[in-house]
């Protein structure tokens, strides 16, 4: 034991180690390194390297500074693949560079991850090896890209995004085009769709479609590992690529899926569409803004998953940058992570669309953790997307505002108990039973849900207007029925559900004493109240204590509430207002 790599000393603040691999002409010649400490600096000239750790036990061996070090297989592949035959290359290695056993160091090397990726000159982002058909699939990835940026001169159809922009489709501009219907569709992919039209190349396009199924895709480190450098670049086996070429693809499956042209393989949860759309989304929003919200960033990873579940908050802390009200360390509970992190969020966004997070089967949840945070450990799994949220927290379409307050006002949120108590401003309500149009309102939660109202789903969703009203009287017919069910029935399929999800899912209708109805969690039950909370978007389902305090239970519906109704009776002292503590 005594002959293996000790690790040195190193100032906590402000230093990194950077590991130095000394050169090779032959891929199974012995990996040579020497390990260095230096200032965090781009003058140091060092790329960095994301990838899977996996399962397995260490059990490939290298030398640092002439001392045996072990480490994973995948990682050790990694390294053969990017060591140079002629040169040094200084790369930045998360499991090496990092002394893992020490928690202290830790706890500080992942607050410095923002410096350290933004100022590496290039991440080097290790998919595997290759397979019989991943060359064909690059292959492909690279001619989907140059053929869209070749016509439309770097103007990229976007699925959706914190920072939009729409304008109409123009060539010779350079922004994000938003597709807006089957039309716009078809001129922008205009010069992809003559490649679909043989076996072949269907064939080589499943290959493609099948390295977006590769694990990295699902980790938790590589979201920020991937946003955080200006130059990202892919290698699958021998083969590498800018990381740009996935957002092509994952924009033309998410687009053809949507107008049911998709002629591969089924988009099923292994298939990282919305983890690439996200990751592109991520890298123009910090472009732009220079920071990234603890909401988008818990929203981009919400599916992602991490060995250790506290890693589900200390893993975005390279993507939050330097931030004093979010401090989590590896000592801590999980729960006081998950608990600090969801308060300095609603604080932060200051409404509480946040809420709409929640959407975890109650005897699955940490019963140590408040009912208004989310469980984030349930949500390292395929399908625990909460796309069906009424509130679509991040894209800021504001189907609702229940209580007619955008931002709120400091005073009016916080917390207590250590963050275990969310203290709020609000009201309950009660109204009578609207008439039979508003039953068809509650069901489809007020928004464009059919098969001819002329709207793409893929744009996001719309609330019902003027126009509507004779859709709505068919509604009572069978032929009206049957098109609203089939259109349900669509967004059930496998190959949609990540792409489609409508905001019924999961709710179960019910009727308030007062008469009001609506579509709540399906752990509502007999006797919990529905509350307008300031300064939520949305109607939301509480449940009394004994203690005198209140469980948070999910977002509801209630027809008659969800344009600011209440809170304009409150205004004329109809309704009364009461704080809520929410354990």
């Amino acid at each position: 034991m005594d002959d293996l790599y000790h690790y040195n000393f190193m100032p906590l603040s402000g230093w990194f180690r950077v590991l130095i691999i000394e050169p090779s002409d032959e891929s199974d010649h012995p990996i040579s390194c020497k390990l260095r400490q230096y200032p965090i600096t781009p003058d140091i000239g060092y790329d960095a390297l994301s990838y899977t750790w996996g399962d397995e036990e260490p059990e490939c061996r290298i030398f640092i500074d002439n001392k045996p070090f072990w480490i994973r297989k995948n990682l050790y592949t990694a390294l053969q693949v990017v060591r140079r035959k002629e040169k040094e290359l200084l790369l930045w290695v998360d499991a090496i560079c990092i002394n893992q056993d020490d928690e202290t160091e830790r706890d500080h090397q992942v607050r410095q991850m923002n410096d350290i990726f933004a100022k590496a000159n290039l991440v080097r982002v290790w998919l595997g090896p290759a397979t019989d058909g991943s060359d064909h699939g690059v292959d492909v990835l690279s001619k989907f890209h140059k053929l869209i940026e070749d016509t439309w001169k770097g103007s990229w159809a976007r699925i959706g995004s914190t920072v939009r922009k729409k304008d109409k489709l123009d060539a010779s501009k350079s922004y994000d085009y938003f597709i807006n219907s089957r039309d716009d569709y078809d001129v922008y992919f205009e010069p992809i769709v003559p490649l679909l039209e043989d076996s072949e190349s269907i064939a080589a396009l499943n290959q493609a479609i099948l390295l977006l199924c590769r694990p990295w895709w699902k980790r938790m480190w590589t979201l920020q590992e991937s946003v955080l450098c200006k130059q990202v670049a892919c290698y699958c086996g021998s083969k590498s690529f800018p990381l740009d070429y996935f957002y092509t693809l994952a924009n033309f499956i998410y687009f053809s899926a949507n107008f049911h042209v998709w002629p591969g393989l089924l988009t099923d949860s292994k298939v990282s569409l919305r983890e690439a759309w996200r990751i592109a989304d991520l890298r123009e929003h910090l472009s732009r803004n220079g920071r990234v919200s603890l909401l988008l960033a818990l929203d981009s990873s919400w599916n992602r998953k991490a060995s250790d579940p506290k890693d589900k908050v200390i893993g975005l802390l390279g993507l939050l940058g330097q931030r004093s009200d979010i401090l989590p360390e590896y000592s801590w509970p999980v729960e006081k992570v998950y608990r600090a992190a969801f308060a300095a969020a609603i604080k932060e966004e200051g409404d509480l669309s946040c809420l709409g997070f929640m959407s975890e089967i109650l005897a699955r949840r940490n019963p140590k953790l408040p009912t208004w945070v989310p469980d984030l450990e349930l949500h390292s799994e395929k399908g625990s997307d909460h796309i069906a949220s009424l509130s679509k927290p991040i894209f800021g379409f504001d189907l609702y505002n229940a209580s007619l307050v955008r931002k709120a006002k400091k005073t009016w949120i916080s917390t207590e108990d250590d963050d275990s108590v969310l203290v709020l401003k609000d009201q309950l309500y009660r109204t009578g039973e609207p008439p039979a149009q508003a039953f068809w309102r509650t069901v489809v939660v007020d928004l464009k849900q059919g098969t001819d109202l002329g709207h793409c789903r893929a744009t996001g969703p719309v609330r019902l207007d003027a126009n509507d009203q004779e859709w709505l009287c068919r509604l009572e017919t069978a032929q009206g029925l049957h098109e609203l069910i089939y259109t349900w029935g669509l967004s059930c399929q496998q190959a949609f559900r990540q792409l489609r999800l409508i905001e019924q899912f999961h709710r179960r209708f019910f009727v308030t004493n007062s008469g009001y109805i609506g579509l709540g969690p399906p752990s509502l039950e007999a006797g919990d109240s529905i509350c307008v909370l300031v300064p939520g978007m949305v109607a939301y389902v509480l449940r009394g204590s004994k203690n005198g305090k209140w469980k948070y239970v999910g977002e509801c519906y209630l027809h008659g509430i969800m344009d600011g109704e209440m809170i304009e009776k409150a205004a004329q002292n109809e309704e009364p207002y009461t704080t809520f503590r929410i354990e």
